[in-house]
């Protein structure tokens, strides 16, 4: 399985030195069908998505994430996201699947 990462250009960037497969999200890119065609494919086992772009998705990510486990989706701050408040890894997990690790 695959991680991939659903970015800006420059947060993915590190990522991809680790060997995730960065989908870089312009303005004029159609970030629904970016998510859905993503999703379908069966050789990505983990997305991360930037909050930036995760807020304009939501409704979408909630859908899928009720309906479907793999991928495991989770959202990270990008380079222009506020961090004001940063979440625990065990707090992230715990959005995600639903319950306490």
């Amino acid at each position: 399985m695959k991680f991939c990462i659903i970015s800006d250009k420059y947060t993915g960037k590190g990522f991809q030195l680790v060997g995730f497969e960065h989908i870089e999200i312009s303005k004029d890119d159609d970030i629904k069908s970016v998510f859905t065609e993503i999703t379908k494919r069966e050789d990505i086992g983990c997305i991360l998505i930037t909050e930036q772009i995760a807020k304009s998705i939501k409704d979408e990510i909630y859908n899928f994430r009720k309906h479907h486990h793999i991928p495991i989706i989770f959202t990270l701050p990008g380079l222009y996201d506020k961090k004001d408040e940063v979440k625990k890894i065990s707090d992230i997990i715990k959005e995600t699947i639903g319950f306490k690790v």
